[in-house]
Formats: structure tokens, C-alpha cells, sequence
């Protein structure tokens, strides 16, 4: 662990962007995604589960696309509040180091929390980062997407290395889509330094 402590920051004193994702990445809670599919049956996922799960598949040949085999229909329901959210302490650390790096140098880093999460969650995530982790809300922005699609992320990233100019990217998030996603803006914008950390933290609790 501590020796990707110290890789991560490397690129400190180097930022202008910082991304962190929040579900399974600054914090853990006991909120579960709940599937229901076309036959009635219904399970849950946590946000671990879901972020590595790959519905089964089936091509249609009418829109050449590939369709949920079993329609499964995802509700997100939970996530519209932090239910029992407790940081996970080695990632929220780092932000905290970015956070500070700014307040010594003010290089003009952006730091952002970019979450899946729906709008109607922004004031407990809000109120989470200032008093649990303690990280003062001028320090960041929220970016409330609203939709569990990886490219969502992607293109908010885009957006700005495209209207801020943004040079030098460094993505946080327990999900390999949403890296895989990011991965793909450095063929996009090979003048941009994009480098892409996947957590796997939420195991191990705080």
C-alpha cells in the first residue's frame, strides 16, 4: 500500500485535474443496487459487485446491437441517500494531499468528485466530504451524473480537457469500465498526461 501512496504522489505538484470517483473509492456504504429481471426474479448488487458485473448477452440483428439476455432492469433507488457511509481512509488521504498540495502552492489544481449518483444525493455526499473527511467545499466540485454509464464519465472528463485546457489528468475509481472508458481519451488526446488508478480498497472496510 505504501508503495502506491507514494506513486500517486508523485504526481501531486504535477496536477491539474484530479478526479476521484465516491461509492467504493472515497467512501463505502451498505447501499445495493436491486435487479430485477423480465422473468420476476430480483437479487441485489453491491456497488463491488456492480462494478465488475457483465449482464449475459444476446445480439440482435434488427439493430445490430447486444441486448440484456435476461432484461434485467437496475434500481439505483438506494443511492438517492448515503446509507451508513464510511471513508476508505487510504484514498480520502490522498485527495487530503491534493487538497493541501493546492492550499500551499495553488497551482490551480481542479479537484473534482465525479459520482454515478443522482442529483438527489449531492447534499449527504457534500455534507460526508466536509465533516467526515473534513475537506472544505471550496476546495472541490460535485458532479452528480446520474447515470451508471462508463462513457458518462468519460465525457465529463473530455469536456474538460476540451473547454479548460486541461493538460494533466489523474483519474481515481474502483470500476475497470470506467477506467477502461478514461483509458481511452489518451489515443483520444496524446498531448494530454492521463493516468488512470484503479481502487480496490472497499474490501477492507475503513
Amino acid at each position: 500500500m505504501k508503495k502506491h501512496l507514494d506513486t500517486w504522489n508523485h504526481f501531486l505538484n504535477e496536477s491539474k485535474l484530479r478526479v476521484f470517483d465516491f461509492d467504493d473509492t472515497l467512501a463505502v456504504t451498505d447501499a445495493d443496487i436491486n435487479v430485477t429481471r423480465g422473468d420476476g426474479t430480483e437479487f441485489k448488487l453491491s456497488p463491488a459487485e456492480y462494478a465488475v458485473y457483465e449482464p449475459i448477452a444476446e445480439y440482435n440483428p434488427t439493430t445490430e446491437e447486444y441486448i440484456n439476455a435476461n432484461d434485467e432492469v437496475f434500481s439505483f433507488s438506494e443511492f438517492d441517500s448515503l446509507v451508513n457511509p464510511r471513508q476508505i481512509e487510504q484514498v480520502a488521504r490522498i485527495m487530503q494531499n491534493v487538497v493541501d498540495a493546492e492550499l500551499r502552492d495553488g497551482a490551480g489544481r481542479k479537484i473534482a468528485i465525479l459520482t454515478a449518483r443522482a442529483p438527489a444525493a449531492g447534499a449527504d455526499i457534500m455534507d460526508f466530504i466536509q465533516n467526515v473527511l473534513q475537506i472544505d467545499a471550496s476546495m472541490f466540485e460535485l458532479i452528480t451524473l446520474g447515470s451508471s454509464d462508463p462513457q458518462a464519465k468519460k465525457k465529463w472528463i473530455e469536456d474538460q480537457i476540451i473547454n479548460l485546457n486541461m493538460h494533466d489528468v489523474l483519474f481515481f475509481d474502483d470500476s475497470p469500465k470506467n477506467i477502461v472508458a478514461v483509458d481511452e481519451l489518451k489515443a483520444e488526446y496524446p498531448d494530454v498526461n492521463i493516468v488512470t488508478r484503479l481502487v480496490g480498497y472497499a474490501e477492507g472496510g475503513e
